[in-house]
C-alpha cells in the first residue's frame, strides 16, 4: 500500500519543481526598453518673446525645467502619441498631442498672465507672479512663516483673513499704531491702507504684526523667476491684476 502513496508524492514533487522552474523563467523575463526620441525646444513668452526660466515641461511620465534661456531637452517615445504638456505659475498651461517619428525641435509660446506691480519707497518696481505671491513674517531660528492669505484687524477690533485672490491694492508704506485695540497688552500694530475686492480702501492692521516681527510680501519675478521679498514698511503700492 505505500508504493502508490509514495508515488503520489513524487509525482507532486515533480510537479511543484516544474512550476517553480516555470516561474522562475516568467521572473526572468523583462520587457524591452521603449524606443526614445529627443525633444529639444525653447520655451517663450508669446507677448514679449523673452525665455520663459523654469516652466516644467513634461511628457511619457518625464519631466525637465528650462534654463535660463527657456531651453530644454527631454525623451518621448518614438512613433507613439505623448502629450506635451509646459507649465509654470504666471502662465496658461500649454498642451499639445505629439508623434514623433525623429529628434526634433520646437518653440513653445506661452501666454501670460496678469502680474502684481509692487512699487517701493526706493521707486524700485516688481512684477511678480501672482500666483506666488504670499504673506508672513520672519521669525528668528524659525524662518519665515508665510501663506497665500493674509490676516487683518480693524481699529478697534474685528478680525478679516483675506486671500490673495481678493486684494486689489496697498498704499503704504505701513506704520505702527498704538492703541488699535488689535494686539494684546496695548502693543502697537503695523497698519497699512488696504483695497479688498471692489470694495472702498480702509486702515487695516497685521495681526501677526503683534508678535514684532517685520511683516513681509513674498514672490517670484515674473521674468527672472527670482524670489523677491519686500517688507510692508517700504511698500509704496501694491497693485494687483
Amino acid at each position: 500500500m505505500r508504493a502508490p502513496f509514495t508515488a503520489i508524492l513524487l509525482s507532486l514533487s515533480l510537479l511543484t519543481a516544474v512550476d517553480a522552474s516555470a516561474a522562475e523563467k516568467r521572473r526572468a523575463v523583462t520587457m524591452p526598453p521603449t524606443a526614445t526620441v529627443t525633444l529639444t525646444g525653447d520655451v517663450l513668452d508669446s507677448v514679449t518673446n523673452q525665455p520663459v526660466i523654469s516652466a516644467e515641461v513634461s511628457a511619457g511620465g518625464e519631466f525637465v525645467r528650462t534654463d535660463r534661456t527657456g531651453k530644454f531637452t527631454i525623451a518621448v517615445p518614438l512613433s507613439r502619441p505623448v502629450a506635451v504638456k509646459v507649465e509654470r505659475a504666471g502662465y496658461e498651461t500649454f498642451i499639445s498631442q505629439l508623434t514623433l517619428a525623429a529628434s526634433t525641435t520646437q518653440t513653445i509660446r506661452l501666454t501670460p498672465k496678469p502680474t502684481v506691480r509692487v512699487i517701493t519707497t526706493a521707486n524700485q518696481t516688481y512684477e511678480l507672479d501672482k500666483d506666488t505671491i504670499e504673506f508672513g513674517y520672519a521669525e528668528p531660528f524659525a524662518g519665515l512663516r508665510r501663506g497665500r492669505t493674509v490676516k487683518f484687524c480693524q481699529a478697534g477690533g474685528g478680525e478679516l483673513e483675506v486671500d490673495r485672490d481678493e486684494l486689489k491694492r496697498f498704499d503704504g508704506p505701513a506704520t505702527i499704531s498704538a492703541g488699535t485695540g488689535c494686539c494684546p497688552s496695548a502693543a502697537a500694530a503695523l497698519g497699512i491702507n488696504v483695497q479688498v475686492g471692489a470694495g472702498a480702501s480702509q486702515r487695516l492692521y497685521f495681526t501677526d504684526s503683534c508678535l514684532g516681527f517685520p511683516m513681509l510680501l513674498q514672490g517670484h519675478d515674473h521674468k527672472t523667476w527670482e524670489v523677491v521679498y519686500v517688507r510692508f514698511t517700504e511698500v509704496k503700492e501694491v497693485i494687483f491684476p
